[in-house]
């Protein structure tokens, strides 16, 4: 101690220029380290309060390309106490007036549980099969804002995807499994899954993902409920995600931003050194 004492007497002797570069770099490491583990961990409690919103419920299956066979589907609903599908992939989307303008929009068929967790906030509110119903010939649609200025579209008015004609009916101000996806290619267009078949656009070679989600029963737990499934159907090929995986590609984001900001506070504090 005495040394260690000695030599910093001697070191202040230039002044507390070069001590004060050492002071900040301290400063600056352990404040960024300390500040990139709290917004993390902060991060992830959100994830985990939400977690069942983000997801669209408990279990989430997804196959590609593909639906799932109808026996999968009449175990899955026996083990839930709700069980949903939702089908997306993208699309062109146009005013049905002959308008030329043309949007490529992300398509959503669901069915009348969605959604089993969180709610689909729409205006003005209407319940889910009020606003994608059939009704006078055509389907009911709920419309991203964006989408609805792009096309130069009214709630009211019509929109054309595929072989479809859609009545816009309410516009989408809140979708509970929005964030679980980061990339999106264009506005959100929410449809019934009756009025997805209606568009001629789900045929071998689309590009679509089909979701299936599951509410789990009281007292039964989603680990072990993954693990009937698998076990149940190990060559079935869907993607399983519990509610530790409800936004995977947030989780990747945020693990890799607290890597790179924890390298700046350790490369701060040997600059400092």
């Amino acid at each position: 101690m005495k040394l260690a004492l000695k030599l910093a007497r001697r070191e202040l002797r230039g002044g507390f220029k070069g001590f004060g570069v050492f002071v900040a770099c301290l400063a600056l490491g352990v404040g960024a380290i300390a500040g990139v583990g709290s917004m993390s961990e902060a991060v992830r409690s959100g994830l985990f309060d939400d977690a069942r919103a983000l997801l669209g419920g408990d279990i989430d299956l997804r196959l590609h390309n593909r639906p799932a066979e109808a026996r999968h589907q009449a175990w899955l609903r026996h083990r839930a106490a709700t069980f949903s599908a939702v089908v997306e992939m993208r699309a062109m989307a146009r005013p049905a007036n002959g308008d030329d303008s043309r949007s490529l929009v992300e398509l959503k068929g669901v069915d009348g549980a969605y959604p089993l967790a969180g709610a689909l906030l729409l205006s003005p509110p209407l319940a889910v099969d009020a606003a994608l119903s059939l009704k006078e010939g055509a389907w009911g649609a709920a419309a991203d804002p964006a989408l609805l200025a792009k096309l130069g579209v009214s709630l009211g008015q019509q929109i054309r995807v595929g072989d479809a004609r859609f009545t816009v009916r309410a516009a989408i101000t809140g979708e509970p499994d929005q964030v679980a996806n980061l990339f999106r290619f264009g506005p959100r267009l929410m449809v019934s899954l009756e009025a997805m078949e209606a568009t001629g656009l789900v045929q071998p070679g689309s590009q679509i993902h089909y979701h299936y989600r599951i509410e789990l029963k009281p007292g039964s737990e989603g680990k072990a409920l993954i693990e009937d499934i698998n076990e149940a159907f190990p060559k079935a090929g869907w993607r399983i995600r519990g509610t530790d995986q409800a936004a995977p590609g947030v989780q990747r984001f945020i693990e890799r931003m607290t890597m790179f900001l924890s390298f700046v506070g350790l490369t701060a504090l040997l600059v400092g050194g």
